[in-house]
């Protein structure tokens, strides 16, 4: 019968062997990453530009940073109602570096909509001032993102 220690041990090799095996894979990718960009010459700026003009690819990417901006305000809508729903029941709630963390990336709207819809941290410095003002610049930010790949998407 092996002894805790020898099976301390055992785990410890196995970890031991799998990051190794990590690491040389991970070295490995950097050597076909690094042969790679030796071997091709990146595009200068003009040549990058003429992404716009594939429509198809303007699409995609249009769609996929209108659902992040969804996605990302969503979450803050329903972040802010679970906030709300572990402080009525006297649970342990969320840290309010989390819920501004997802506001600082893109969802300082539903940060604000979830703040007035259901009455939650409606009295903290950081909600009542920063949110708003975050919701503008984003706002700004988003519209002329969507607005930009929009006019390179449909027109």
């Amino acid at each position: 019968m092996e002894t805790f220690e020898e099976i301390i041990f055992g785990i410890e090799q196995t970890i031991y062997i799998i990051i190794k095996y990590i690491a040389d894979a991970l070295s490995a990718a950097a050597l076909w990453i690094g042969n790679y960009f030796n071997e091709h010459i990146l595009p200068s700026m003009p040549t990058m530009l003429k992404f716009f003009s594939n429509k198809k690819m303007n699409m995609v990417l249009f769609c996929a940073v209108a659902a992040y901006i969804l996605c990302i305000n969503t979450r803050a809508v329903f972040l802010l109602s679970g906030d709300k729903i572990k402080t009525q029941r006297k649970e342990k709630r969320l840290a309010e570096k989390r819920l501004m963390n997802t506001c600082l990336w893109g969802g300082a709207m539903g940060g604000c909509i979830g703040m007035h819809v259901y009455h939650h941290k409606a009295t903290k410095f950081r909600f009542t001032v920063i949110m708003p003002i975050l919701s503008v610049i984003q706002l700004i930010v988003d519209s002329f993102a969507l607005g930009f790949l929009g006019f390179w998407a449909f027109f």
